[in-house]
């Protein structure tokens, strides 16, 4: 995702569901991951300052709508998981 929607990889990484507006298609990006491993990986505020809006082509978010129905088909009601592979 973050290839082709302008995301930092740790951006990318830190993104949750909760982040992602379907209708407005746009994603939120207000946290990214960082750290050497997953030890010692935690989510600190975005690189430059606050949280930053990205608008999204529609082609994107149609592959996002598929992928995250997908993974709730899979895995029953999707509660379990709160970040989605994006």
């Amino acid at each position: 995702m973050y290839a082709f929607a302008g995301l930092r990889l740790g951006e990318a990484a830190g993104l949750r569901l909760a982040d992602v507006d379907f209708l407005r298609r746009t994603v939120s990006v207000c946290r990214q991951l960082q750290g050497e491993n997953s030890a010692t990986t935690q989510p600190v505020a975005p690189k430059f300052g606050p949280e930053r809006v990205v608008y999204t082509p529609a082609e994107l978010m149609a592959l996002l709508a598929k992928h995250v129905s997908e993974q709730v088909s899979s895995e029953g009601t999707g509660c379990s998981r709160t970040r989605a592979n994006l």
